[in-house]
């Protein structure tokens, strides 16, 4: 699996193990000519020497396959991010598609809200005004109201007048011919 090693140093790891890895083997090429050349004490030893490094070899081909088993999963794991970030790339160019969608229907609900408004606040200007002349409609017929119940009771007072004064004079004209009588 990926460590936290970056790719330049598995990358140099890898170079400086298959180095290694070449040196050996160059290793164990003269040893084995040159233990073609020599006596048989001199074999032996050279025989443990080509051993050691066989083993040393063995274990450069195992880390240089770790190296390279981190390297390819390090690569994987970049393909993933790539593709990881293809897609939230997508998805976030969607989403910026529908958040200037959704501003532009925003604002069109703005500019219908406003002109709402507007009409509300010409529609209660005139609902106020006409409010205002049923007010002084309602005044004036209790103001005209008033008026006829003034003139009628000013027209009984005088009827009631005209009576007693109508009364006065007959009772005067009725004491002057019993006078007279």
């Amino acid at each position: 699996m990926y460590t936290s090693q970056s790719k330049e140093e598995l990358e140099e790891k890898i170079i400086n193990l298959e180095a290694d890895l070449f040196q050996s083997e160059k290793q164990v090429f003269a040893l084995t000519q040159t233990n073609n050349d020599l006596s048989q004490g001199d074999k032996k030893t050279i025989n443990i020497k080509i051993q050691k490094i066989h083993q040393e070899n063995y274990k450069l081909k195992k880390a240089l396959e770790i190296s390279k088993d981190t390297l390819d999963d390090y690569a994987n794991s970049q393909r993933l991010n790539f593709l990881d970030n293809q897609d939230l790339r997508q998805k976030n160019l969607q989403l910026e598609d529908k958040k200037n969608k959704l501003t532009e229907k925003n604002k069109i609900l703005n500019e219908e809200n406003e002109k709402l408004k507007q009409e509300n606040k010409k529609y209660l200007e005139k609902e106020a005004e006409t409010l205002k002349l049923m007010q002084l409609q309602k005044e004036k017929q209790y103001n005209a109201r008033n008026f006829l119940i003034i003139i009628f009771s000013i027209l009984v007072l005088l009827i009631c007048y005209l009576i007693y004064h109508i009364r006065q004079l007959n009772n005067q004209k009725l004491q002057h011919q019993y006078i007279i009588n």
